[in-house]
């Protein structure tokens, strides 16, 4: 033993004395790094409302050292929130404290040599990426490019899952029975998860995509078919509030999140309205209705119209034209809004509407 060497667990001289002790103190609080079931790299996911822990990778029902994962990634200075799904270098999540508003971005839908937005841009300016999954657009190198971009910049990933229609890039419906689109899921979803499991990410969530997306906010059927497949990764679900699927989702016991849309107009009814491809939109009138949307609840519809609105969090997307210098109008505006709702808290008051249904 030479004079210059210390304890790695209190950080002393270990010529200073017996220092067995501390190495247990440190194991003890140091988040683990393996899944002591699977052997994979430890995946954690801190599950809805209640301090509980399992590894992702083995699936719903393997919990693993719930009280040591806790106190271990309290002592990194990393905070553990209900619903956060992280992994262990701390990526950030869709499931934020309900004072953070993250930004979503549609992202990942090239396929072969042809680029569809500016996916690499925008990745600095987003808190989540919900990346295509094959059935509408991002091949498998697009999904592995994806996912790694991701990984760089501390952003999370959730699957962007559609009907199998590649030619029309998913917004023409088609006629699937329940069991049929639920394994659609599945695959796409599972795709995703395998790019995320070599990069030792957790997967986020699933937003379905364009004609899938817009069928469940009017179709319970459809809706009950993508909740089958969600409740077997048991991750959060995005969508629009006040529709058909926000009450088959909620009902269901899923963990809903509803979108505020940037980039899309509105409907009266409260629709969105798609057009074949996204107009710009002047960045700084986007992040002055986002502030609306999450502060006020209230949205504008195309013919200036105020209509209800929830937004657990603001979705934009990667081939909006301007979609970068959109992107960061909304997070200024977003951050702005954060301070001054922690500035009302010291004084006992909160500018933040709750985010239950």
């Amino acid at each position: 033993m030479t004079s210059n060497e210390h304890c790695d667990g209190c950080g002393k001289p270990l010529a200073s004395g017996d220092h067995r002790q501390c190495r247990a103190r440190r194991a003890a609080t140091d988040p683990p790094r393996f899944c002591v079931a699977c052997g994979r790299k430890l995946v954690v996911q801190v599950l809805p409302l209640e301090w509980k822990a399992r590894c992702v990778s083995c699936g719903p029902g393997r919990e693993h050292v719930t009280e040591l994962i806790r106190q271990g990634f309290r002592s990194k200075g990393l905070r553990l929130t209900p619903s956060l799904t992280f992994d262990v270098t701390g990526h950030r999540s869709l499931a934020m404290s309900p004072s953070v508003v993250p930004v979503s971005c549609d992202i990942g839908e090239g396929f072969g040599i042809w680029e569809l937005g500016a996916d690499e841009e925008i990745m600095p300016h987003i808190d989540v990426a919900n990346a295509a999954c094959g059935f509408h657009a991002g091949d498998p190198l697009v999904m592995r490019n994806t996912v790694a971009r991701a990984k760089a910049h501390g952003v999370s990933v959730g699957a962007h899952p559609s009907y199998p229609d590649l030619q029309g890039f998913g917004r023409r419906e088609m006629k699937m029975d329940g069991d049929e689109l639920t394994a659609a899921i599945i695959y796409q979803v599972g795709a995703l998860r395998a790019f995320l499991d070599v990069e030792g990410m957790a997967l986020s969530h699933v937003k379905p995509h364009g004609a899938l997306y817009g069928l469940a906010a009017r179709d319970e059927a459809t809706a009950n078919a993508i909740a089958d497949a969600v409740e077997l990764f048991g991750v959060p679900v995005l969508g629009m509030a006040g529709t058909v699927h926000d009450q088959v989702f909620t009902h269901r016991g899923l963990d809903f999140r509803a979108e505020y849309y940037a980039d899309l107009d509105y409907d009266d009814d409260g629709s969105l309205l798609i057009t074949r491809r996204h107009a710009a939109y002047d960045p700084d009138e986007a992040a002055r209705r986002v502030i609306r949307a999450v502060r006020d609840r209230v949205a504008v519809s195309r013919s200036g119209r105020e209509i209800p609105m929830r937004a657990d969090c603001v979705c934009i997307h990667s081939d909006t034209p301007g979609a970068v210098e959109l992107a960061r109008a909304i997070k200024r505006a977003l951050g702005s809004l954060e301070n001054g709702s922690q500035a009302a808290a010291t004084t006992g008051s909160t500018a933040w509407p709750s985010t239950k249904s």
